[in-house]
Protein backbone atom coordinates (compact mmCIF):
# COMPACT_ATOMS: atom_id res chain seq x y z
CA UNK A 1 0.00 0.00 0.00
CA UNK A 2 1.21 3.57 -1.05
CA UNK A 3 2.47 5.47 1.92
CA UNK A 4 1.72 9.16 1.05
CA UNK A 5 3.97 10.66 3.78
CA UNK A 6 6.85 8.74 2.60
CA UNK A 7 5.82 9.45 -0.72
CA UNK A 8 5.85 13.34 0.17
CA UNK A 9 8.80 13.30 1.93
CA UNK A 10 10.45 11.66 -1.13
CA UNK A 11 8.99 14.22 -3.71
CA UNK A 12 10.32 17.33 -1.10
CA UNK A 13 13.75 15.64 -1.12
CA UNK A 14 13.58 16.07 -4.77
CA UNK A 15 12.44 19.43 -5.01
CA UNK A 16 14.77 20.66 -2.34
CA UNK A 17 17.86 19.00 -4.38
CA UNK A 18 16.43 21.72 -7.23
CA UNK A 19 16.43 24.06 -5.43
CA UNK A 20 20.29 23.70 -4.13
CA UNK A 21 21.11 23.51 -7.71
CA UNK A 22 19.68 26.66 -8.59
CA UNK A 23 21.40 28.07 -5.44
CA UNK A 24 24.71 26.65 -6.50
CA UNK A 25 24.73 28.83 -9.64
CA UNK A 26 23.85 32.10 -7.76
CA UNK A 27 26.22 34.61 -7.18
CA UNK A 28 27.19 35.93 -3.84
CA UNK A 29 25.07 39.04 -4.06
CA UNK A 30 21.48 37.28 -5.24
CA UNK A 31 22.01 34.46 -2.44
CA UNK A 32 22.35 37.15 0.22
CA UNK A 33 19.30 38.74 -1.56
CA UNK A 34 17.16 35.22 -0.87
CA UNK A 35 18.26 34.47 2.50
CA UNK A 36 15.00 34.35 3.37
CA UNK A 37 13.61 32.10 0.92
CA UNK A 38 16.34 30.25 1.50
CA UNK A 39 15.87 29.51 5.26
CA UNK A 40 12.18 28.64 4.50
CA UNK A 41 12.49 26.50 1.75
CA UNK A 42 15.86 24.51 3.96
CA UNK A 43 12.92 24.69 7.63
CA UNK A 44 10.29 23.07 5.31
CA UNK A 45 12.32 20.57 3.59
CA UNK A 46 13.18 19.43 7.67
CA UNK A 47 9.81 20.22 9.56
CA UNK A 48 6.95 19.13 6.74
CA UNK A 49 7.91 15.63 6.67
CA UNK A 50 7.75 15.00 10.50
CA UNK A 51 4.55 17.23 10.75
CA UNK A 52 2.34 16.39 7.83
CA UNK A 53 -0.71 13.85 8.77
CA UNK A 54 -1.14 11.34 5.63
CA UNK A 55 -3.99 13.13 4.63
CA UNK A 56 -2.32 16.34 3.89
CA UNK A 57 0.51 14.34 2.05
CA UNK A 58 -2.14 13.36 -0.04
CA UNK A 59 -3.08 16.68 -0.77
CA UNK A 60 0.26 18.13 -1.05
CA UNK A 61 1.61 15.37 -3.44
CA UNK A 62 -0.98 16.77 -6.37
CA UNK A 63 1.64 19.54 -7.06
CA UNK A 64 4.52 19.23 -8.71
CA UNK A 65 6.40 21.47 -6.06
CA UNK A 66 4.79 21.39 -2.97
CA UNK A 67 7.79 22.52 -1.07
CA UNK A 68 7.38 25.85 -2.92
CA UNK A 69 4.10 25.86 -1.86
CA UNK A 70 4.60 25.09 1.94
CA UNK A 71 6.95 27.34 1.57
CA UNK A 72 5.33 30.81 0.14
CA UNK A 73 2.52 29.68 2.63
CA UNK A 74 5.03 29.63 5.41
CA UNK A 75 6.06 33.41 4.63
CA UNK A 76 3.10 34.39 4.25
CA UNK A 77 2.09 33.84 7.61
CA UNK A 78 4.95 33.91 9.71
CA UNK A 79 8.27 35.08 7.99
CA UNK A 80 11.84 34.14 8.88
CA UNK A 81 11.65 35.01 12.76
CA UNK A 82 9.31 32.79 14.19
CA UNK A 83 10.63 30.36 17.11
CA UNK A 84 7.65 27.85 17.80
CA UNK A 85 7.59 25.99 14.67
CA UNK A 86 5.34 23.09 15.66
CA UNK A 87 2.08 25.09 15.94
CA UNK A 88 3.14 27.65 13.46
CA UNK A 89 3.59 25.09 10.68
CA UNK A 90 0.54 22.47 11.98
CA UNK A 91 -1.86 26.10 11.55
CA UNK A 92 -0.52 26.37 8.21
CA UNK A 93 -0.82 23.11 6.74
CA UNK A 94 -4.09 23.21 7.87
CA UNK A 95 -5.05 26.60 6.02
CA UNK A 96 -3.60 25.00 2.89
CA UNK A 97 -6.43 22.20 2.42
CA UNK A 98 -8.98 24.51 4.23
CA UNK A 99 -9.45 27.47 2.02
CA UNK A 100 -8.08 25.55 -1.49
CA UNK A 101 -6.43 28.83 -2.61
CA UNK A 102 -2.90 26.93 -3.71
CA UNK A 103 -4.90 24.71 -6.38
CA UNK A 104 -5.47 28.09 -8.37
CA UNK A 105 -2.35 29.48 -7.95
CA UNK A 106 0.76 26.45 -8.54
CA UNK A 107 0.82 23.81 -11.16
CA UNK A 108 -0.50 20.49 -10.26
CA UNK A 109 0.27 16.94 -11.49
CA UNK A 110 -3.12 14.90 -11.02
CA UNK A 111 -6.95 15.29 -10.74
CA UNK A 112 -8.72 17.03 -7.67
CA UNK A 113 -7.39 15.55 -4.68
CA UNK A 114 -9.76 13.11 -2.53
CA UNK A 115 -11.51 15.26 -0.57
CA UNK A 116 -10.79 15.72 3.06
CA UNK A 117 -13.41 15.06 6.08
CA UNK A 118 -12.77 16.76 9.45
CA UNK A 119 -14.64 17.37 12.58
CA UNK A 120 -14.79 20.41 14.66
CA UNK A 121 -15.21 20.41 18.45
CA UNK A 122 -15.60 23.06 21.37
CA UNK A 123 -15.03 21.54 24.30
CA UNK A 124 -15.18 22.79 28.33
CA UNK A 125 -13.29 21.35 30.66
CA UNK A 126 -12.19 22.58 34.01
CA UNK A 127 -12.51 25.91 33.38
CA UNK A 128 -10.88 25.71 30.51
CA UNK A 129 -12.23 26.14 27.18
CA UNK A 130 -10.59 25.19 23.55
CA UNK A 131 -12.18 24.85 20.23
CA UNK A 132 -10.50 22.52 17.27
CA UNK A 133 -10.31 20.86 14.11
CA UNK A 134 -9.79 17.15 13.34
CA UNK A 135 -9.25 15.86 10.30
CA UNK A 136 -10.95 12.61 9.60
CA UNK A 137 -14.51 11.08 9.52
CA UNK A 138 -15.51 12.02 12.93
CA UNK A 139 -18.75 11.03 13.21
CA UNK A 140 -21.04 10.43 16.36
CA UNK A 141 -20.28 6.75 16.43
CA UNK A 142 -16.75 7.46 16.58
CA UNK A 143 -16.79 10.44 18.63
CA UNK A 144 -19.06 8.96 21.44
CA UNK A 145 -16.66 5.62 21.68
CA UNK A 146 -13.94 8.52 22.27
CA UNK A 147 -15.62 10.32 24.61
CA UNK A 148 -16.09 6.59 26.47
CA UNK A 149 -12.64 5.80 27.06
CA UNK A 150 -11.81 9.14 28.05
CA UNK A 151 -14.16 9.03 31.00
CA UNK A 152 -13.70 5.42 31.67
CA UNK A 153 -9.69 6.80 31.61
CA UNK A 154 -8.92 3.64 28.97
CA UNK A 155 -6.47 6.70 27.79
CA UNK A 156 -4.02 8.00 29.06
CA UNK A 157 -4.90 11.63 28.02
CA UNK A 158 -4.36 14.20 30.32
CA UNK A 159 -7.39 15.93 28.49
CA UNK A 160 -10.21 15.22 26.07
CA UNK A 161 -8.44 17.54 23.71
CA UNK A 162 -5.08 15.49 23.73
CA UNK A 163 -7.10 12.55 21.91
CA UNK A 164 -6.53 14.16 18.81
CA UNK A 165 -2.55 14.58 18.34
CA UNK A 166 -3.26 16.24 14.83
CA UNK A 167 -5.85 18.76 15.46
CA UNK A 168 -5.84 22.38 14.79
CA UNK A 169 -6.63 25.03 16.89
CA UNK A 170 -9.54 27.63 15.51
CA UNK A 171 -10.99 30.57 16.47
CA UNK A 172 -14.92 30.94 17.84
CA UNK A 173 -15.60 32.67 14.29
CA UNK A 174 -14.52 29.80 12.49
CA UNK A 175 -16.36 27.17 14.46
CA UNK A 176 -19.28 28.73 13.73
CA UNK A 177 -18.43 29.14 9.42
CA UNK A 178 -17.84 24.93 9.76
CA UNK A 179 -20.98 25.08 11.61
CA UNK A 180 -22.88 26.39 9.18
CA UNK A 181 -21.29 24.36 6.69
CA UNK A 182 -22.06 21.58 8.27
CA UNK A 183 -26.15 22.57 8.20
CA UNK A 184 -25.43 23.63 4.26
CA UNK A 185 -24.68 19.52 4.43
CA UNK A 186 -21.29 20.56 3.77
CA UNK A 187 -19.37 17.14 2.29
CA UNK A 188 -16.23 17.99 3.93
CA UNK A 189 -17.58 18.67 7.86
CA UNK A 190 -18.26 15.23 9.32
CA UNK A 191 -19.67 16.56 12.49
CA UNK A 192 -19.23 19.25 14.85
CA UNK A 193 -19.76 18.64 18.92
CA UNK A 194 -19.96 20.26 22.35
CA UNK A 195 -18.92 18.60 25.20
CA UNK A 196 -19.03 20.36 28.44
CA UNK A 197 -17.34 18.28 31.46
CA UNK A 198 -17.91 20.73 33.54
CA UNK A 199 -21.91 20.38 32.96
CA UNK A 200 -21.68 16.71 32.13
CA UNK A 201 -23.72 17.66 28.77
CA UNK A 202 -22.58 16.41 25.12
CA UNK A 203 -24.23 17.92 22.51
CA UNK A 204 -24.27 17.05 18.45
CA UNK A 205 -25.37 18.75 15.19
CA UNK A 206 -27.59 17.08 13.20
CA UNK A 207 -28.56 18.79 9.44
CA UNK A 208 -32.15 18.65 9.94
CA UNK A 209 -32.49 19.63 13.38
CA UNK A 210 -29.83 21.44 14.82
CA UNK A 211 -28.05 21.29 18.33
CA UNK A 212 -29.20 17.67 20.02
CA UNK A 213 -27.95 17.63 23.64
CA UNK A 214 -27.49 14.43 25.97
CA UNK A 215 -26.21 13.88 29.60
CA UNK A 216 -22.53 12.31 28.90
CA UNK A 217 -23.07 9.22 31.01
CA UNK A 218 -26.07 8.72 28.68
CA UNK A 219 -23.83 8.67 25.59
CA UNK A 220 -20.92 6.51 27.13
CA UNK A 221 -23.64 4.30 28.51
CA UNK A 222 -25.51 3.96 24.94
CA UNK A 223 -21.88 3.51 22.50
CA UNK A 224 -21.04 1.04 25.48
CA UNK A 225 -24.07 -1.18 24.35
CA UNK A 226 -23.75 -0.38 20.54
CA UNK A 227 -20.61 -1.66 20.58
CA UNK A 228 -20.87 -4.61 23.26
CA UNK A 229 -22.29 -7.33 20.48
CA UNK A 230 -20.00 -9.07 18.88
CA UNK A 231 -19.49 -9.46 14.76
CA UNK A 232 -22.30 -6.17 14.45
CA UNK A 233 -21.51 -4.55 11.65
CA UNK A 234 -21.22 -0.21 11.34
CA UNK A 235 -25.02 -0.14 10.92
CA UNK A 236 -25.86 -2.08 13.56
CA UNK A 237 -23.81 -0.09 16.08
CA UNK A 238 -25.43 2.99 14.94
CA UNK A 239 -29.06 0.95 15.36
CA UNK A 240 -28.14 0.47 18.57
CA UNK A 241 -26.57 3.79 19.49
CA UNK A 242 -29.49 5.55 18.45
CA UNK A 243 -31.90 3.24 19.80
CA UNK A 244 -30.56 3.55 23.14
CA UNK A 245 -30.43 7.52 23.11
CA UNK A 246 -33.84 7.52 22.19
CA UNK A 247 -35.85 9.81 24.62
CA UNK A 248 -32.75 10.83 26.63
CA UNK A 249 -32.54 14.21 24.98
CA UNK A 250 -31.71 17.11 27.10
CA UNK A 251 -34.64 19.30 27.08
CA UNK A 252 -34.99 22.39 29.38
CA UNK A 253 -36.99 20.69 31.55
CA UNK A 254 -34.73 17.78 32.65
CA UNK A 255 -31.21 19.53 32.08
CA UNK A 256 -28.83 18.76 35.26
CA UNK A 257 -25.35 20.12 36.34
CA UNK A 258 -22.77 17.40 36.42
CA UNK A 259 -21.27 18.01 40.51
CA UNK A 260 -17.93 16.97 41.79
CA UNK A 261 -16.20 17.28 45.26
CA UNK A 262 -13.53 17.53 47.04
CA UNK A 263 -12.82 13.99 47.56
CA UNK A 264 -14.39 10.88 46.37
CA UNK A 265 -17.58 8.53 47.80
CA UNK A 266 -15.87 5.75 49.74
CA UNK A 267 -17.37 2.13 49.55
CA UNK A 268 -18.13 1.84 53.37
CA UNK A 269 -20.22 5.24 53.32
CA UNK A 270 -22.73 3.19 50.39
CA UNK A 271 -25.85 2.05 51.86
CA UNK A 272 -29.28 1.64 50.48
CA UNK A 273 -33.08 1.79 51.99
CA UNK A 274 -36.25 2.24 50.49
CA UNK A 275 -37.98 0.25 47.92
CA UNK A 276 -36.21 -0.40 44.51
CA UNK A 277 -37.98 1.18 41.40
CA UNK A 278 -37.78 -0.08 38.13
CA UNK A 279 -37.57 2.53 34.90
CA UNK A 280 -37.13 0.49 31.41
CA UNK A 281 -33.95 -1.45 31.87
CA UNK A 282 -32.58 0.43 34.79
CA UNK A 283 -33.31 -0.64 38.72
CA UNK A 284 -33.37 2.49 40.63
CA UNK A 285 -31.74 2.00 44.08
CA UNK A 286 -31.82 5.38 47.01
CA UNK A 287 -28.56 6.21 48.25
CA UNK A 288 -28.63 6.96 52.33
CA UNK A 289 -26.91 10.14 52.60
CA UNK A 290 -25.09 8.94 55.76
CA UNK A 291 -21.78 11.01 54.50
CA UNK A 292 -20.67 14.91 54.18
CA UNK A 293 -22.67 15.30 50.65
CA UNK A 294 -20.89 18.63 49.83
CA UNK A 295 -17.27 17.43 50.07
CA UNK A 296 -18.00 14.23 47.94
CA UNK A 297 -20.76 16.67 45.54
CA UNK A 298 -19.58 19.87 46.07
CA UNK A 299 -22.73 21.22 46.71
CA UNK A 300 -24.07 23.67 49.78
CA UNK A 301 -26.78 21.45 51.45
CA UNK A 302 -24.85 20.81 54.92
CA UNK A 303 -24.32 24.33 55.94
CA UNK A 304 -26.02 26.65 58.73
CA UNK A 305 -27.56 28.84 56.58
CA UNK A 306 -29.91 26.29 55.10
CA UNK A 307 -32.20 23.48 55.19
CA UNK A 308 -31.68 22.11 51.91
CA UNK A 309 -30.68 18.14 51.64
CA UNK A 310 -29.93 15.84 48.90
CA UNK A 311 -32.02 12.77 47.26
CA UNK A 312 -28.98 10.91 45.54
CA UNK A 313 -30.23 7.81 43.53
CA UNK A 314 -27.89 4.63 41.76
CA UNK A 315 -28.80 2.86 38.70
CA UNK A 316 -28.63 -0.89 37.93
CA UNK A 317 -28.62 -1.70 34.22
CA UNK A 318 -30.06 -4.86 33.18
CA UNK A 319 -29.45 -5.05 30.01
CA UNK A 320 -25.41 -4.49 30.52
CA UNK A 321 -25.63 -6.54 34.28
CA UNK A 322 -23.25 -3.44 35.75
CA UNK A 323 -23.49 -0.65 37.55
CA UNK A 324 -23.93 2.55 35.61
CA UNK A 325 -20.72 4.70 36.65
CA UNK A 326 -22.80 7.76 37.52
CA UNK A 327 -24.93 8.68 40.42
CA UNK A 328 -27.54 10.69 39.99
CA UNK A 329 -30.06 13.15 42.54
CA UNK A 330 -31.71 16.08 43.45
CA UNK A 331 -31.16 19.27 45.53
CA UNK A 332 -34.38 19.71 47.58
CA UNK A 333 -34.86 23.56 48.58
CA UNK A 334 -36.88 24.03 51.94
CA UNK A 335 -39.14 27.03 51.78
Amino acid sequence: MNDPKKQLREKLETCYAEYHRQWMQLPAAELIQKAEEIAAVQLMAKEVPNQVSAEQAEYLLQFKNPLEVVCDSWLSENGSDVSVIDEELSHVLWRLVDTGDAEVIYETESPEPEKLYFGIFHVQENGNETRFASIGNHDLLYTADQLRRYVQHEDAASTFENLYPNRVEITEHEFDRYVRERLDDSCRVADAFHIDFDKGEFSGLRIMDGWESFQIKDICSAVSHAMRKEGADTEEQWDRLLDRLRGKEITPNNQYRFLEGERSLRPEEISFSGDIDQNDNLLNFYVETNFNVDEVFGTDVMTAENDDFLNVYADYDLEENCVCDTLTGKVCIMV
